[in-house]
């Protein structure tokens, strides 16, 4: 997914690039700006699928890391708050606790 979001994103950037120059190098009196949009239609086409696997990627995040955990056999791990002593207060923080 990484190389297809980088791909994509490239192609997206070049393709606004190369659309906002071909707006710029346009005559002012001229109605045709076929380049500018072909340009703007393959950025939309570009990067949606950037955002489309980003937004995949954050809603399968929490399985595919439960999924890599038991593969590894980690699965006696977790994240757990606790509070860090301070001078005045306790501080927020975070603990890595596991099972042997």
């Amino acid at each position: 997914m990484g190389l297809l979001r980088l791909v994509g994103s490239g192609a997206g950037v070049v393709a606004i690039f190369a659309g906002l120059f071909a707006s710029i190098g346009e005559d002012e009196g001229s109605s045709s700006s076929s380049a500018g949009d072909t340009a703007g239609l393959i950025a939309v086409v570009a990067l949606t699928p950037v955002l489309v696997s980003a937004v995949y990627d954050i809603f399968t995040a929490p399985r595919a890391a439960r999924r890599a955990n038991e593969q590894h056999g980690l699965t006696n791990l977790s994240l757990v708050p606790v509070p860090i002593p301070g001078r005045s207060s306790a501080s927020p923080g975070l603990a890595l606790v596991g099972q042997f």
